[in-house]
């Protein structure tokens, strides 16, 4: 005798599965470290993942002998990782090589979240003022920039400075926590930014190396009411220092996967950008 099974029940559970499944999700993310601070609503929109010299949505300087792409098993994205090399006497003030997305500011974000790898050789010599790791991109400037701060052999920060903003430069230290940077290991990365309104003080940085929260700000005038309020460009374009001295010793930074996200279309004031997200299945 063949019995018909409530269409309600059915529906129920369809809903736990659904809920188990998600909950399943999230509990994998958490173990194995992908995109931990993410916000739920947001999916990813530029990926670089050092796969392959080229990969859509990215230029790269690839004609300067001191970027390339190696094999480090250590690296917890996956083995491909950038490499850009320091060669004894570079200058301060210049990068040897970048990678930067394009196209990202048809997407019109006001909000993004960035993450991503990496590690310093273990000779790495900081320079006297700071070490830019790369550059976030509003109102056609690179205001947003993660540092390391520690000269010499001196223990290492991890900071975010701005520049080109209203208020001059600020520095964004470690006020929520503190995380030690080692050379020679990987550390991971997260950055959530989300601009201000208007001429108001109201934007917001937060970010976490290797999924401790270590700076929390929400009083940031990124720019004003006349200049664009939506996120352009992010780059890996690591500047050594600032104006004077030279690299004592040839060294490294290396890279791992840079993944850039951004609201999904409902949540993105307006809707603004209706594209299809990448694919996200590497950390």
């Amino acid at each position: 005798m063949n019995r018909m099974i409530p269409i309600g029940l059915l529906l129920a559970c369809s809903t736990l599965f659904l809920a188990a499944c998600d909950s399943r999700i999230a509990d994998v993310e958490r173990a194995s470290g992908i995109h931990l601070q993410r916000p739920p609503i947001f999916l990813p929109v530029a990926s670089r993942t050092f796969a392959a010299p080229w990969e859509e949505g990215w230029f790269s300087d690839l004609t300067n002998p001191s970027f390339g792409l190696v094999v480090d098993s250590t690296a917890p994205s996956g083995p491909r990782v950038g490499e850009i090399r320091y060669p004894e006497g570079f200058p301060a003030g210049r990068t040897p090589g970048w990678s930067e997305t394009w196209g990202l500011e048809e997407r019109e974000l006001t909000r993004i979240y960035i993450s991503f790898w990496t590690k310093l050789s273990e000779n790495w010599q900081g320079h006297p003022a700071v070490s830019k790791i790369g550059f976030v991109w509003i109102h056609d400037n690179p205001v947003v920039f993660p540092v390391y701060r520690g000269a010499g052999l001196d223990p290492l920060r991890a900071e975010i400075w701005l520049q080109d903003v209203p208020d001059g430069g600020r520095r964004l230290e470690a006020n929520v926590g503190e995380r030690e940077i080692k050379r020679g290991r990987w550390h991971r990365w997260e950055i959530y930014l989300v601009a201000n309104g208007g001429d108001e003080a109201d934007g917001e940085a937060h970010f976490w190396i290797d999924g401790e929260k270590i700076g929390e700000y929400r009083d940031i005038r990124f720019g004003t009411r006349e200049q664009s309020d939506v996120w352009e460009r992010v780059s890996w374009r690591p500047i050594w220092g600032g104006v004077a001295g030279v690299v004592p010793e040839e060294m490294y930074m290396r890279m791992g996967r840079i993944t850039v996200s951004g609201p999904t279309p409902q949540f993105n004031d307006g809707e603004r950008w209706a594209g299809e997200p990448l694919d996200d299945s590497i950390p």
